[in-house]
């Protein structure tokens, strides 16, 4: 079964309301170049993103768009917490007193950022493509946020590439919220505030139904609806993927560990946790959570407290096992082994067959280690470090162009058959296939349980210059979600 949330997190914009979707200006990725912006708190890099110049209507002046995914996860580190319905961004500032914006109607390429539930500012935003995925996304011009840091004792300045903030404000030993972790999880998967997912299947596809929730009033004491958490954890808690701790408390202060917020992930990617340990499987979230990259780069165990920057960082690996790879300084990729393919199992009604899920967890050792792809001289290049005689690998274009495969370090190439050739099995192979062929990609059979696993494969639908996008067999970067 595909992971439930992935198509979502790669086109966020279309799992918004429609409004979100539609183009807000004329503005586009193509319109305005994009370039490489850099984010730096107290004089240290925290992440960069690509962005763009457009002209603010409200100024006339030339101003910056970055995205707006990324803008959250500083809002997070600095300890301001935010949330996003595809209208409204909602701030919360202890002791602000922002003055009201008066509020008519706002026009369709608007959206609203209310600080402590009051009418602050309606900037013009745009949508404009994802260089990573290809997808539209929504980009907020950073001035306007500036001002919000203010308000909370947090300078900042702007030389063009580099966004510079000052703040005495250090949250990187803190604890965070369950309301806060889990609400910030569903935002950074793609997911709808008030909204319940429920997987549905036919012979040959699962279809994720999104039903839209209306509730007037929260059933826990401490998570009311005015709270900016309320609609995200409401989400997580219809569609089965987190439990409050009484029917009137959600436990919105509690502490979590690091495989609590893995088991929060492990229930969003449909993967059964009684699945998790037949056949030397991954055994529990913690495990899983650790081969997706969630985990990557903490301090501690399972059972370590999430501090402030442990989050910020878990949000960063979520992006990245969505987005499915690395960049290396070399031009060269990493692959992020990730859950997105899972195969259907009509017999089972979607439960993933045991052998698959040991044989994901078989070769999951080597495929993060060192699966890389690259372009050169008109190629798509795969090195893959396939040394177990027991792991074969079936190779694919996406228009049934011949890939070629070399054992002796692009010496020698053979031409594999068109309709998916198999490598020889217990050898380091390296892969490659013209541009025109459209992508290149694999997919691993590990006969020691007679299990095949999921197609990874990468296109570069901007040219090989271009950003490139992780594609299943058919060419999809989603799968079909029922709005209700």
């Amino acid at each position: 079964m595909p992971k439930i949330g992935n198509k979502l997190a790669y086109i966020c914009a279309a799992a918004l309301a429609s409004a979100t979707l539609m183009p807000m200006t004329s503005a586009s990725a193509a319109t305005y170049p994009m370039s490489k912006k850099y984010i730096n708190i107290n004089g240290t890099l925290f992440t960069s993103a690509e962005g763009f110049s457009a002209v603010d209507p409200d100024s006339g002046q030339y101003t910056t768009y970055m995205p707006i995914w990324y803008i959250m996860q500083l809002l997070d580190k600095l300890g301001v917490a935010n949330s996003w319905n595809g209208e409204e961004w909602m701030l919360t500032i202890p002791g602000a007193t922002p003055t009201p914006l008066n509020v008519g109607s706002i026009a369709s390429d608007r959206r609203l950022v209310s600080v402590n539930n009051t009418s602050f500012e309606d900037p013009v935003a745009i949508v404009a493509n994802d260089p990573y995925s290809g997808n539209p996304t929504t980009y907020f011009p950073i001035w306007y946020i500036m001002q919000v840091l203010n308000m909370a004792g947090i300078t900042s300045s702007w030389n063009g590439t580099n966004w510079n903030l000052t703040t005495t404000n250090s949250v990187a030993s803190q604890s965070v919220t369950k309301a806060q972790i889990v609400a910030q999880m569903m935002q950074a998967l793609g997911m709808q505030p008030n909204a319940k997912y429920t997987p549905q299947y036919d012979a040959t596809l699962p279809v994720v139904d999104m039903q839209r929730l209306s509730p007037t009033s929260s059933p826990w004491t401490d998570v009311p609806t005015s709270s900016p958490y309320f609609g995200y954890d409401y989400t997580a808690y219809e569609s089965g993927w987190v439990s409050p701790d009484s029917s009137t408390s959600f436990g919105a202060g509690d502490t979590m560990t690091v495989e609590q917020v893995d088991a929060i992930y492990q229930a969003w990617t449909g993967l059964p946790l009684s699945e998790m340990y037949t056949q030397n499987a991954f055994g529990n979230p913690y495990n899983f959570a650790n081969v997706e990259y969630i985990n990557h780069g903490l301090p501690g165990g399972p059972d370590t407290t999430v501090t402030a920057s442990m989050w910020s960082q878990m949000l960063n690996n979520i992006q990245v096992n969505l987005r499915g790879y690395i960049p290396l300084a070399n031009g060269k990729y990493q692959m992020i082994f990730n859950s997105s393919t899972l195969p259907f199992d009509s017999a089972t009604n979607g439960i993933y067959s045991a052998k698959f899920v040991a044989a994901e967890s078989a070769f999951t050792t080597w495929f993060d280690s060192d699966v890389q792809f690259w372009t050169s001289g008109g190629y798509i290049y795969m090195s893959l470090p396939v040394q177990d005689p027991l792991l074969s690998i079936s190779v694919n274009t996406y228009n049934g162009d011949s890939a070629q495969a070399s054992y002796n370090g692009g010496a020698t190439w053979v031409t594999l058959p068109k309709d998916g050739g198999d490598t020889t099995m217990g050898k380091p192979v390296l892969l490659r296939a013209p541009a025109s062929a459209g992508g290149l990609g694999f997919s691993a059979i590990d006969y020691t349980y007679d299990q095949g696993g999921p197609f990874y494969g990468v296109t570069y639908p901007n040219g090989l210059n271009g950003t490139p996008v992780m594609k299943d067999y058919a060419g999809n970067v989603d799968s079909i979600v029922n709005v209700n």
